[in-house]
């Protein structure tokens, strides 16, 4: 993850607060990722400038998935990403538009359990807060990292 990339993380996103705070932010921070694949990787992205209005979060999504080659996804062991946005889509809607939304907990476990890395240090002392932070981390850095297309001839020839 770049530097200004992880020192955005680390302003916007909360770790410790009210978890609907901590969703609304996490879901921010994974859209600026997707966007960050279309601008990096569409030929033209001035023509879809950072527009909300143009994409909403479940477009910007499944075209940043679009641009993003299956290989790519395999090479980086990310066949979790896509399922966890989606599912923090999800919650961020219902907290968004719902004063009260049975099942919250288990969503946000849900996504916890998604990414291949879980924070389990710190003695056990990690919070749900702590752990779903680093979930949303995990998910902006591979969106960082798929927002560059591989050079396959480059792993090809350092793999001969």
């Amino acid at each position: 993850m770049s530097k200004d990339a992880f020192e955005q993380f680390m302003q916007h996103m909360p770790l410790e607060g009210d978890m609907d705070l901590i969703v609304l932010k996490g879901h921010l921070l994974v859209q600026e990722g997707l966007w960050s694949i279309l601008e990096k990787r569409l030929k033209n992205p001035k023509v879809v400038e950072k527009n909300d209005q143009q994409f909403g979060f479940f477009q910007l999504m499944c075209v940043g998935q679009a641009l993003v080659e299956e290989d790519e996804v395999q090479f980086h062991e990310a066949n979790w990403l896509w399922n966890s946005i989606v599912k923090l889509n999800e919650l961020r809607n219902k907290i968004a538009h719902k004063l009260d939304c049975a099942g919250l907990e288990d969503r946000i476990n849900y996504i916890i359990s998604l990414p291949p890395e879980k924070l389990d240090g710190m003695n056990g002392n990690t919070t749900t807060i702590n752990r779903f932070s680093y979930a949303c981390f995990q998910m902006c850095l591979m969106l960082e990292i798929l927002a560059t297309p591989i050079d396959w001839q480059l792993i090809e020839y350092e793999a001969d």
